[in-house]
């Protein structure tokens, strides 16, 4: 079965890295086949880069609440464009029950990552 993965939809086009994730869903497919999902990636990552930048470890339950799955056109339909504006991105995520102060988190922690991912590159490029 061929599956057309969330990460082809025009809202994500502007995502980088992709390919990093594959490497290590690849890998993981091949030492236990339908446990880990991307997001379980994702969010594992995460926490380890935020490990090494800033904060002690902490625990993370992981449980493949996600799917199996992937539903590229939903995600067309649903997510904001990258190019989207404030009240758009507000309006859209507010539609699927966050409130504002959840939205501004989420994207705080998408400004953190990508400022601490300059920073991390202008000090390795000094090295």
């Amino acid at each position: 079965m061929s599956v057309t993965s969330e990460k082809e939809a025009g809202s994500n086009i502007s995502l980088k890295g992709l390919e990093i994730i594959d490497m290590i869903k690849s890998e993981l497919e091949n030492l236990c086949p339908g446990v880990v999902s991307c997001a379980d990636i994702v969010v594992l990552s995460a926490r380890e880069y935020v490990k090494l930048v800033v904060v002690p470890r902490y625990t993370l339950k992981t449980v493949q609440k996600d799917s199996m799955l992937a539903f590229k056109e939903r995600a067309e339909r649903e997510l904001p464009s990258p190019h989207a504006s404030l009240s758009e991105i507000l309006s859209s995520f507010y539609s699927k029950g966050f409130n504002e102060r959840e939205v501004v988190s989420l994207s705080g922690i998408l400004l953190f990552v990508f400022v601490s991912k300059i920073c991390l590159t202008h000090v390795l490029s000094y090295s």
